[in-house]
This record gives structure tokens, sequence and C-alpha cells, in this order.
């Protein structure tokens, strides 16, 4: 904190030219925001995780402000088999989370393929189709049994999603 007092504290005897300001200012004129990712029912995504390492999920359905989500269990160092890797069986759990990180390119599409579950649109279902998660909770959730491996806690919220899962696999 002290050395960003100091920065700001020089940059007040810093001369800048001229031309200088008038090229910062065309660049930031002329920036313009990236446009959102397209994504769909049915792609296939990836998110970066610790250690260099990714994992995989796929839009189950796609609402206005949220993706519901299929996430497979398996961690990736390299390129995911879409052929033999993503079943029913890999799934390590379905949760809603918000679109914020596939809109802005932080989780990127990698295909599309057929849904590898139907959620029935029931009642009982709700919780996991309409209950949102912000985006960092998917990146937990796909940690978690790394973490319990290594000893390290994961947060109540994860450990009750994991047992609902439990339970949930048993009646689809």
């Amino acid at each position: 904190m002290l050395q960003v007092a100091k920065i700001l504290n020089q940059l007040a005897y810093h001369s800048v030219s001229f031309e200088e300001e008038e090229k910062v200012g065309r660049q930031l004129l002329s920036y313009k925001k990236p446009k959102k990712q397209s994504w769909k029912q049915g792609d296939i995504f990836m998110f970066p995780l610790q250690e260099r390492t990714f994992a995989v999920s796929q839009v189950l359905e796609k609402n206005t402000y949220s993706a519901f989500c299929a996430l497979f269990h398996k961690v990736y160092t390299g390129s995911p088999n879409f052929e033999r890797e993503f079943s029913n069986k890999q799934i390590k759990a379905v949760v809603s989370i918000l679109s914020e990180n596939l809109d802005n390119h932080v989780y990127k599409v990698i295909d599309n393929k057929d849904l590898v579950i139907s959620v029935p649109d029931t009642e009982e279902y709700d919780e996991l189709r309409y209950g949102t998660h912000n985006s960092s909770f998917l990146e937990e959730l796909a940690q978690s049994s790394n973490y319990k491996k290594q000893g390290d806690c994961v947060s109540d919220e994860v450990e009750e999603i994991i047992s609902l899962q439990k339970y949930i696999k048993t009646q689809l």
C-alpha cells in the first residue's frame, strides 16, 4: 500500500507531453467492449482451476442470466476426449450458475453435444434449476474432490450440494 502511495505521489511531479495525452485519449475513445460469447443448450465449456488444470461442464438449460449445467468429474491438464469421457455416468453435479463467466469468455465454449442428462422439469428439481450460484461456486465444486484428498475444507454449501447430488443420482 505504501508503494502505491509513493508511485501516486511521484506522478504529481511527472510531466506528460500533449502528444502523449492525445494518444492515450484516442486509445480510450477507440476502446470497444468485447462482444459477449455466444453459448446455448448443449454447449460444452471448460474453465480454469488451480495448478494449470481445468474442468468441463455442459449447459443443460440457458436462462436469461443463468445457466443450468452438468459438471463432469474429471479435472484435466490436456484436451478431453469428447466421445469417451462425457456421459451421464461422469457427472459430478448439476447446478445453476450466473452466466457472467460464460458471457465474458472466462469459461470457454469448446463444443456442442447432445445433452448427457435431462433433468425433469418438476418441483422436486427446482432447487437445482433455480437456486443460482455465482461462478466461483462451480469452480469450488469442481475442486472439491481434490480438496478432500489434501485434507482442506470445502464450504458448507458445497458439502450440501454434494449430498443433494448423491440423492438425485439415485432418483434419475
